[in-house]
């Protein structure tokens, strides 16, 4: 039985494997189609490492109330994920990972998540604050939000 659901398992985690290949193959094809370098395309896929990263740390020990996206968002500008401005360059490096989520029971200095990015930015250490200052840290765990705000009708 036990056998059974691991085939089951590994059988629809190959199908979700070979439908993302197809997909990708078939968006190259359109990006070529349209002028877009190839090569470029292979190095995304091998993925391009960024030059800083730095670990959004527990300030004390508790809970994880809340993130707030736009301070998140607005913090991952400063660092090049994003545009101030339509002339702005963006970094396909910048991101963040998050490693806990809201509700998170946390230790102080316990990784919370983590900023990486490539440019030399004179505002990333402002711009990485504010990513670390969007988690809203609490002594009780926060209450669960309702699966259904409203009905229309």
């Amino acid at each position: 039985m036990a056998f059974a659901a691991i085939l089951k398992t590994a059988s629809a985690n190959l199908q979700r494997y070979f439908k993302a290949v197809e997909v990708s193959r078939r968006f190259k094809r359109i990006a070529e189609a349209q002028g877009a370098d190839p090569s470029a395309w292979n190095e995304f896929e091998q993925g391009v490492a960024a030059r800083h990263s730095q670990d959004i740390l527990a300030p004390v020990d508790g809970f994880i109330r809340e993130i707030h996206p736009r301070e998140i968002g607005l913090g991952l500008v400063g660092l090049g994920a994003g545009r101030k401005v339509s002339s702005d360059l963006v970094d396909p490096t910048a991101g963040i990972t998050f490693l806990k989520r809201r509700g998170s029971e946390v230790v102080k200095n316990e990784i919370m998540a983590r900023v990486q990015w490539s440019g030399d930015s004179v505002d990333a250490p402002v711009s990485v604050k504010r990513v670390a200052n969007a988690f809203e840290i609490g002594e009780s765990a926060p209450q669960g939000r309702p699966l259904i705000y409203f009905t229309i009708k």
